[in-house]
């Protein structure tokens, strides 16, 4: 649990950016890419349009 709120905490640490970007800090762009497909998100979507649902399915994707 605690990874999935550091996830979320990252996602949000950075203003106007795509969650994608957001998240390289912590994972490599390619492994991004590659759990957005799985879970269904787009690479466009910014943090603040993902639901919790979404982002439990893009940590279950990044973690699997």
């Amino acid at each position: 649990m605690a990874d999935l709120l550091l996830q979320v905490r990252q996602a949000f640490s950075t203003k106007r950016k795509m969650l994608r970007n957001s998240l390289q800090p912590l994972y490599d762009p390619s492994h991004i890419a590659h759990a957005m497909t799985a879970a269904e998100i787009s690479d466009k979507i910014r943090p603040q349009q993902l639901s919790f649902e979404s982002y439990v399915a893009l940590y279950k994707a990044l973690h699997g």
